[in-house]
C-alpha cells in the first residue's frame, strides 16, 4: 500500500490521493482491531496496484487508491456491497472517469 502511494506521488505530485504516513498511520492507528476494517489488494507482478480499505466504524466508508494504468480494477473495488460511502477528490474523478 505504500508503495503504491510512493508511486503515485511520483506520478501525480501532490495530486496523489495519499501520502505514504497517512496509509502507515491508519494501519496503525486499528492495530488489534480488524474486525472494523476490511483491506483488500490488488497485486500484479509483485506489486500492489490498487487496494481498498473498508473502515466498518458505523460509516461503513471505503477509502481507496489505484494505479492510473489499473483503472479498469474500479468497478470491481467501488462493488463493495457492504461500503455506504466512498469519495473522490474532484481531480481523481477527471483522472478515473465518472463512475
Amino acid at each position: 500500500m505504500q508503495e503504491l502511494a510512493l508511486e503515485q506521488r511520483r506520478l501525480l505530485g501532490p495530486r496523489a490521493p495519499w501520502h505514504i504516513g497517512d496509509v502507515a498511520w491508519g494501519l496503525r492507528q486499528h492495530e488489534g482491531r480488524e474486525d472494523e476494517w476490511k483491506i483488500r489488494l490488488w497485486v500484479e507482478g509483485g506489486r500492489t496496484v490498487a487496494w481498498s480499505w473498508l473502515k466498518q466504524d458505523g460509516r461503513d466508508r471505503l477509502e481507496l487508491d489505484v494505479h492510473p494504468d489499473h483503472v479498469h480494477l474500479l468497478d470491481e473495488i467501488l462493488a463493495e456491497p457492504a461500503a455506504r460511502v466512498a469519495f473522490a477528490f474532484e481531480e481523481e474523478a477527471r483522472l478515473y472517469g465518472a463512475r
